[in-house]
């Protein structure tokens, strides 16, 4: 018996450390695409790429990559960021399903009451992921709502998926 309980343990610590770091993955990939919406956050200056007018001093060297609007999160920032979510992201559905089953009498037996009680939970995941950009990277909330966006457009159907493939590992098994 304590040797499943172990067992049991480490698998889920393993899965933990696995969404931990799919999740800093889906951040950065969200980030890279808000990069390529957005626009550079400082201009480029045009008298730095002019060399002719003061032929005395050398040409400036160009930049091997432009400025970003939204600066990409390093892995442990990505994994602070992802934890605090999904904490955050945890207590507010707990919060939402008893509040669904109080007023509302929808429970998550129902698979429309799940939808509907995830529906619901979206726009606050939304604003809590901006305001987490915002406070752990140097941006605007405008631009960590886009990032907040593409991070659920992202990850909503790579998250289908993977319960696709749970369930039919469930079906196969049991």
């Amino acid at each position: 018996m304590a040797v499943m309980f172990g067992l049991g343990c480490v698998f889920v610590l393993v899965g933990a450390g696995v969404a931990l770091v799919v999740g800093v993955v889906l951040l950065r990939a969200a980030v890279a695409a808000a990069n390529r919406l957005l626009e550079p956050s400082t201009p480029q200056d045009p008298f730095g790429q002019w060399d002719d007018w003061d032929a005395d001093g050398p040409a400036p060297i160009p930049r091997a990559a432009p400025d970003r609007a939204v600066p990409e999160p390093g892995f442990l920032a990505g994994v602070v960021v992802t934890l605090v979510l999904g904490a955050t992201t945890a207590v507010g559905y707990l919060c939402l399903v008893v509040a669904a089953q109080e007023l509302l009498g929808i429970g998550v037996d129902d698979p429309a009451g799940v939808v509907l009680i995830f529906l619901a939970g979206l726009p606050f995941t939304g604003f809590g992921l901006s305001f987490l950009l915002t406070v752990t990277l140097p941006t605007t909330l405008k631009r960590a709502a886009l990032v907040a966006f593409l991070y659920h457009l992202i990850a909503i159907p790579v998250t289908c998926v993977v319960g696709a493939i749970m369930l039919a590992l469930a079906f196969v098994i049991g």
